[in-house]
């Protein structure tokens, strides 16, 4: 995972409607990638906010 930095870009997302069910293929790619990358997310604060003998516990 990447961390947001002063460098990062914000990209719009476009999609063209012509194709209905293409287009919902790429959404859906688009979004399973932001939830992989939110799991992480949640998973890194759910590990960081347990006592240290939990920690080593789930290791």
């Amino acid at each position: 995972m990447k961390p947001i930095s002063g460098t990062t870009i914000h990209m719009p997302l476009s999609l063209e409607t012509t194709h209905l069910r293409d287009v919902l293929l790429k959404t859906l790619e688009v979004r399973r990638g932001i939830e992989a990358e939110a799991g992480m997310v949640a998973a890194l604060h759910a590990y960081a906010g347990r006592r240290p003998d939990d920690r080593r516990k789930a290791q």
